[in-house]
């Protein structure tokens, strides 16, 4: 919310995105050798946006384009079978939007859409070969728990744990959002017992 904007855009998912600092889009990033300047991508953001007006709301809105990303990014992960849309999913429904609306913020990754694309998919395929390492969550990480999220777009959110995947070292956490539950998925470095 630091642009103050009463909505939340494509422009913002991206941020978001680019904030993790784990999983496929840092991966991404990092393969990329994008920089990870939130500061300077936030430059970018309000030049595109503009800045909002207040620094408070109590609702915000996700425009329509960011209904259609996120109905790409969950029909994504229905298609390759996952249960779940995790960050690789946002950013294939960020790339497959851009076919349909033009999203300038794209160039920021010195890539075509297609190679964007073609890399993610690489990614996620590795991502889906890698062994787990270490199968066991802390107890304080577990289904039914109430979690603050620390890091990430949600980042001061508070919601519950409702499924756990100790070899990938990740959890899903049910908030409210726009007047809507939702699950997410994050690394259990970025929740911390509330």
């Amino acid at each position: 919310m630091r642009l103050n904007h009463i909505y939340i855009a494509t422009e913002h998912l991206l941020l978001g995105l680019v904030a993790e600092l784990g999983g496929i889009a840092a991966q991404l990033l990092d393969s990329l050798s994008v920089s990870r300047d939130l500061d300077d991508l936030r430059h970018e953001v309000e030049a595109v946006l503009g800045r909002g007006t207040s620094a408070t709301h109590q609702y915000v809105e996700l425009t329509e384009h960011v209904r259609s990303v996120l109905t790409m990014a969950g029909d994504e992960a229905h298609r390759r079978g996952s249960a779940q849309t995790d960050t690789a999913h946002l950013w294939f429904g960020l790339v497959r939007y851009s076919d349909i609306e033009p999203f300038p913020m794209l160039h920021y990754f010195g890539r075509t859409r297609d190679q964007l694309h073609d890399h993610i998919i690489e990614l996620v395929n590795r991502d889906a070969q890698t062994p787990d390492a270490d199968a066991s969550l802390p107890p304080s990480v577990q289904p039914g728990q109430k979690m603050r999220i620390t890091e990430g777009p949600f980042k001061g959110f508070a919601g519950t744990i409702t499924a756990a995947n100790p070899g990938r070292r990740q959890v899903r956490v049910e908030i409210a959002l726009a007047g809507r539950r939702n699950d997410i998925d994050l690394d259990i470095l970025h929740v911390t017992p509330w």
